[in-house]
């Protein structure tokens, strides 16, 4: 882990390869260097921040920007018009869903939105982040680009967080083929509680 401008900036690692949650953090140069360490056989990049307002019990979410995300056609060029949606799992519900603005023709967007859910602390636990990012088609059904799902609880980056709530950490999240069921019936009861 890294100090960026009074930030703790981390990237998640270690994926577990039957669920793609990712339960661990490793550290990452968040640097343009850093996202170029990052380019692997993914679909992209997502940065994105949290924190957690003990004063209101809030899971704030800062959804930053995306990097190397899949053309919408390579043989004519054309860039998506990307866009972010989150889920607060368990639970796939309209009020657990936060979106962002889409970014027209870019593989590279930046959006730099907070999207926010009431959690109460003792709720933390057990939660995840399911991040999905789409093509915005205005003509016709819009096109999955990628996702990724977080666990919580068991994450580095947001156990920083609980400590200080001034405090905001940083992460760069490997974009994965996107799967239409709902990845929380995969997750192993025992992945289920806090990490410590």
């Amino acid at each position: 882990m890294h100090r960026r401008n009074g930030h703790d900036t981390a990237t998640f690692g270690r994926q577990n390869p039957s669920s793609r949650i990712y339960d661990n953090v490793d550290s990452l140069d968040m640097t343009e260097d850093g996202w170029e360490s990052k380019r692997q056989e993914s679909l992209g990049h997502l940065q994105v921040a949290v924190s957690y307002d003990h004063s209101t019990s809030r899971v704030i979410l800062r959804i930053i920007a995306a990097r190397a995300l899949k053309m919408r056609d390579y043989a004519r060029r054309l860039a998506p018009n990307p866009f972010v949606k989150v889920y607060l799992l368990p639970g796939r519900k309209v009020s657990n869903k936060r979106r962002t603005r889409f970014v027209p023709c870019s593989t590279n967007p930046e959006w730099n939105q907070i999207v926010e859910w009431q959690v109460p602390p003792m709720s933390l636990s057990s939660l995840y982040l399911e991040f999905s990012v789409w093509d915005y088609d205005r003509l016709s059904e819009n096109n999955a680009l990628g996702q990724v799902t977080v666990s919580v609880a068991g994450s580095f980056l947001f156990q920083k967080t609980m400590l200080d709530i001034h405090r905001e950490a940083y992460a760069i999240l490997s974009l994965v083929e996107y799967e239409r069921r709902d990845m929380i019936s995969r997750i192993p009861h025992s992945r289920m509680g806090y990490n410590a």
